[in-house]
Parts: structure tokens; sequence; C-alpha cells
């Protein structure tokens, strides 16, 4: 049995990242992911209500999420997303979109509207083009490359991507990542994550400190996961099955339509050696007038007709 539990479970996401007791470790992590420094560094949060469950497809568990806001009012929602799933990213927008609006219902004007920043942990490769496992997304101008305004940014972290070794942790962001990624397969902390906030983290996911209730919930958390990605599975063998049949109707459709074609135009080359009017011969068989052109062409020049 493993010494930590996963990260990445629902449950044990909420004890690291959302909890008030340990808001040092979401700012840590912040910090690090989202290379602030100076008087952008997180110095506090607050954890918001979530009034906007971020659902997919009536289904909550390929979402596990956190929002919170700093010391500047910006806020963050901070996001575990533990299957690939359609339209993933219109879903990421849509959800920092309510929260941006949302402000006004605060009582607060255009003019003060702060930032939403978005930090999505993905279990899976999104953008399979680059290389790098942290990417950032915002509005910019296509003719500068520059930064529009900052009304939303999206950071996005995939962690397969990441293949550093618990021995070539150099930064605090490789640690934090190596952490989200491997921690309920290592019996140890890494050497080098000692005295830093990431050995805090892996402290509170020692299975030892968990109840026989807790580690019910995080079993219960893990079996959904588990239920979701089978229905994903099942979902996606399904549409891959829909999308062969109608690929066979539309071949056999495609193969009598080629039929018929044949077919009309061997009538129509006989009805041509018989003498009857071009009129008439286009009204039955319904080729074209250029397809009759190339018919009486082959029969002049005494050449067998590709149709017979």
């Amino acid at each position: 049995m493993n010494r930590f539990l996963d990260p990445k479970n629902d449950y044990a996401f909420k004890k690291i990242f959302g909890s008030e007791d340990h808001k040092d470790i979401l700012i840590d992590f912040l910090n690090s992911l989202l290379k602030l420094e100076g008087d952008k560094r997180i110095q506090s949060v607050e954890f918001l209500s979530p009034t906007q469950a971020p659902l997919y497809e009536g289904k909550k568990i390929s979402i596990l999420d956190i929002l919170c806001k700093d010391q500047r009012d910006i806020k963050y929602i901070v996001e575990m997303q533990v299957a690939k799933t359609a339209n993933f990213l219109n879903r990421t927008v849509f959800y920092a979109s309510r929260t941006y609006v949302g402000q006004l219902g605060e009582g607060i004007d255009y003019a003060k509207l702060k930032s939403v920043i978005v930090v999505a942990i993905l279990d899976h490769i999104e953008f399979k083009e680059t290389q790098e496992c942290v990417s950032l997304h915002s509005i910019t101008n296509h003719q500068t490359g520059k930064q529009s305004f900052d009304a939303f940014m999206f950071y996005f972290l995939e962690l397969p991507k990441f293949q550093k070794g618990k021995n070539e942790l150099e930064t605090l962001e490789d640690k934090w990542i190596y952490f989200l990624k491997n921690t309920y397969k290592d019996n140890d902390i890494p050497e080098n994550c000692h005295g830093t906030i990431v050995e805090k983290a892996y402290g509170i996911l020692e299975r030892y400190h968990y109840t026989d209730t807790q580690m019910h919930e995080y079993l219960m958390a893990a079996f959904a996961r588990e239920d979701f990605e089978h229905t994903l599975q099942v979902e996606s063998e399904k549409a891959h099955a829909r999308g062969v049949e109608k690929g066979r109707e539309e071949g056999l459709e495609e193969g009598r339509e080629e039929g018929e074609k044949a077919a009309n135009l061997k009538n129509a080359a006989a009805m041509l050696i018989k003498g009857l009017p071009d009129d008439l011969i286009l009204e039955i068989t319904k080729i074209s007038l250029e397809e009759l052109e190339t018919l009486k062409h082959e029969i002049k020049n005494d050449a067998s007709p590709a149709i017979v």
C-alpha cells in the first residue's frame, strides 16, 4: 500500500488546495506556477462560495474546482480536469466569463472589474502542438503579439508532458508539478522538496493521517472518477460504432448511385446506336449533356464505351 494519497482525487485535492488551514499551500503553488514576482505575488487568499458549480454534461466529477481571490481582489479558478472531455476549452472560457461578469452583482462598475485567472491542471494532453507542460493563453493583439488586456488569463498545466524524475527537480514549479503527477506512486518525499511548502503538502497526503471515515470518502471519490471515465469510454465506443455504421451506409449508397450511373450510361449508348434523338435520351437516362457528347465521340471513333 502506497504511503501517500493521490492529489488528483477530488477529496485529496480539496484537502490540499481548498482548506482554510492550509492557505499557504495554495498561495505557494500559485506564486510558483504563475511565476508571480514583486507586488504581483499573492500574499493572501479568500475562498469564495462555489455559487456557479462548473457542471460539465451533467457530471461534476470531471472537474475539481476551487474559487478564490487574492489581496487585490483578482479571482483565481483552480481546477483539476481528471478526464479528457469534449468542449473542455469552451467550458473553461464560459466558467471564467461567468466569474468575471459575476463581479457586477457585487456592486462593482465596469471600470473596477478585476482579472480572472484560470489555473487548469490537466491529467491529459490538450495542446499537442507544444511540448511545454505549462502554457499561458490570454487575449492578445494578433499584429503585435502583445496582450491587449488582462480580463482573462488561462494557465494550463498538462501533467503527462512533465518528464523529470525526482532527482531532476530544480525549481519550485518543478517540485509542485512532480508532486501532482507522481505523489501517489512514491513512498518517500524527494530530498529536494525538504524545507519547502511542497513537503508540507506531502505530509497532508500521508495515508496514516486519515480516519476510516475519511478514507471512505477518498475511495468513494476514486470510484466516482473510475465510473465517469468508464462512462466516457463507453460513450466514445458508441460514437465510433455509429460512425462506422454511418460510413457503411454511405458506402452502400455511394455504390448504389455509381451502379445506377453506369446503367444509365450503358442505356444511353444503346439508344445512340439505335438513333434515338438526344433530348429523349437525356430525359430517359438523366445523364448530362457532357456525358452524352462523350458517348457520341466514343461511338463515332468505334471505341468501346467505358460503361459497357
